[in-house]
């Protein structure tokens, strides 16, 4: 298990926590409140977009899955949805493109730490 995947006595990753708390406080100490807001938003609108998303992906790919929960006014509920956050996300992608591509870069990051993770995993895993 890598650093960040510890544990510790009570089963909690603090080495993960402790990491997070630092980037936060970096982000808070040189970013105005806007900027911060804004970034959040972006982020936890792109995140429910993709969930939202994954709904409708899941439903072509499986469509004999059992579903213990039916999503209420299926397929409209969720499409008005995706058309309203994805225009806020087309609005702030348009009027505060810094914001965007510094969050772009976040994800990008986090994307090439979790494939770099991977890696270690399978090679870890190899050796057992």
């Amino acid at each position: 298990m890598g650093f960040l995947g510890r544990v510790n006595a009570k089963d909690m990753p603090g080495n993960a926590i402790l990491f997070q708390s630092v980037v936060a406080l970096a982000f808070i100490l040189t970013a105005t409140f806007e900027f911060i807001v804004v970034f959040a938003g972006a982020l936890l609108a792109l995140n429910s977009f993709l969930a939202v998303m994954g709904l409708f992906i899941l439903r072509w790919r499986e469509p004999d899955l059992a579903r213990p929960y039916r999503t209420w006014g299926y397929p409209v509920v969720p499409l008005v949805y995706l058309a309203i956050t994805g225009f806020t996300l087309f609005y702030v992608a348009t009027h505060e493109p810094a914001k965007v591509l510094f969050a772009a870069g976040i994800i990008a990051a986090g994307a090439v730490f979790y494939l770099v993770s991977r890696r270690g995993r399978r090679a870890d895993i190899g050796h057992d």
